[in-house]
């Protein structure tokens, strides 16, 4: 008797334990969440939303970006811009202003630099100190004087504001090549900057070139927010392996050649469009170009030269 007793107990407590076992579908509007796992729950929700997250996020990002190298080339400009005027003057000369703009929000400007390949005349006055190899931006050429943003100089001759040059500014602790308006004195040459030993080539007309400058980094912080990679890392980056393509929907061999012992190498007879570029023998920690598009596309445009910047630092693997 006890037996048949235990049994229907035993039943009991099993249909209620079934009963209970039975998934309970959620009311509309009940507000109740139920938790699933690690994966789906509430608790991973906050984890996924607590503050900081988002910026560890982008440093462990920033980090993986300078391990891997050869990311997309940006802008080295930061949105600065350099303005050029000409007035031409009835004793011959022509008076030129170079002034440099600063964006919304941007740092001041301590002083620009003027190339001395950028001018296509003799100086006979202005407004300016004359400087070799500025320790700042390596230029030798016409600098602002004192905290100032503007250079003038008068030139021999017409001149007139045509085709475009890299100029050279420093704001705060920053160094930036910055694309301006090039000077013409009439003989149908625009001038451009070359900031280092690159071989001196005049692009085809209708075609374009790309100047690739090499630099070599150590020590580079994990926070490059304040670094100042002209300044700090030096110029004379060595033989290595480039390779460039056209953008385009189906593949295209890429055009290689490399980089002369100083870091120099130059493609020329480009045709105008967008442009990849890639090292293929070491990985970039950073490149910066004075014309790149959005995605990180080198720009090549007809009669104009473009110059890359690209960064090695030394404590990072080889591609």
């Amino acid at each position: 008797m006890r037996n048949a007793n235990a049994i229907r107990l035993l039943a009991v407590l099993l249909l209620i334990g079934g009963m209970l076992a039975v998934t309970i579908p959620d009311m509309p509007g009940s507000g109740v969440v139920m938790a699933q796992g690690n994966s789906d729950g509430k608790k991973d929700d906050k984890a996924n939303d607590r503050p900081g997250k988002e910026k560890k996020d982008k440093d462990k990002q920033d980090k993986d970006d300078k391990k891997n190298g050869n990311g997309p080339v940006i802008s080295g400009d930061g949105g600065y811009r350099v303005e050029v005027a000409c007035d031409n003057d009835d004793d011959g000369t022509s008076t030129c202003t170079f002034t440099g703009v600063v964006p919304d929000g941007g740092k001041k400007i301590n002083h620009l630099d003027v190339p001395e390949e950028a001018i296509c005349a003799e100086v006979v006055g202005g407004e300016y100190k004359y400087v070799a190899d500025d320790p700042h931006t390596g230029v030798t050429g016409y600098q602002t004087k004192g905290n100032n943003d503007t250079v003038t100089l008068v030139l021999d001759g017409h001149a007139v504001p045509a085709g475009t040059a890299t100029y050279w500014l420093k704001a705060a602790n920053n160094i930036l090549p910055v694309t301006g308006p090039g000077i013409d004195c009439g003989s149908g040459m625009t001038s451009d900057l070359q900031t280092s030993a690159a071989p001196t080539v005049t692009p085809a007309p209708g075609t374009g070139e790309l100047v690739v400058l090499v630099y070599t980094c150590a020590d580079v912080p994990d926070d490059t927010t304040d670094y100042d990679w002209f300044r700090l890392c030096d110029s004379e980056g060595g033989v290595h392996q480039l390779a460039l393509a056209p953008v385009s929907e189906v593949a295209v061999a890429p055009m290689t050649t490399s980089t002369d012992d100083s870091g120099d190498a130059t493609f020329t007879d480009l045709e105008p469009g967008l442009y990849t570029l890639e090292m293929t023998d070491v990985a970039w920690c950073k490149a910066v170009s004075d014309s790149v598009d959005a995605e990180g596309n080198v720009i090549i445009e007809q009669g104009q030269r473009t110059t890359v910047y690209s960064f090695i630092c030394e404590d990072q693997p080889a591609a």
